[in-house]
């Protein structure tokens, strides 16, 4: 789960998930209509490259991000020095299951 940016609680929680092949998920999508969206949720690609964590992007550079790990959470830390939190949650809504995501 997506929890805060510079120490700021995100305002409207949203969840991610990252497949071992490079796929990632978030839902319900943050940014409707911006990326590859069907049913609220948006599908993307990442890699982890020399310590760095970065989202493949389609129409310009990708964006790389320092990673750190530490039992429950995952920091990513941007070239322009933002700090983005994610917490592990052990049994989130499936992809499309939750009310935002169907636009209702």
């Amino acid at each position: 789960m997506f929890s805060s940016v510079n120490g700021t609680p995100v305002p409207n929680e949203f969840y991610m998930k990252f497949e071992p092949n490079g796929v990632a998920q978030t839902w319900p999508s943050p940014h409707q209509g911006r990326f590859n969206t069907k049913d609220g949720v948006s599908t993307g690609k990442y890699r982890v490259e020399n310590g760095f964590f970065v989202i493949v992007k389609e129409h310009t550079d990708d964006i790389k991000s320092r990673i750190s790990l530490e039992r429950n959470s995952f920091t990513l830390t941007t070239d322009r020095g933002d700090v983005l939190m994610y917490e592990r949650v052990e049994n989130p809504p499936q992809p499309g299951t939750l009310r935002e995501d169907s636009g209702k």
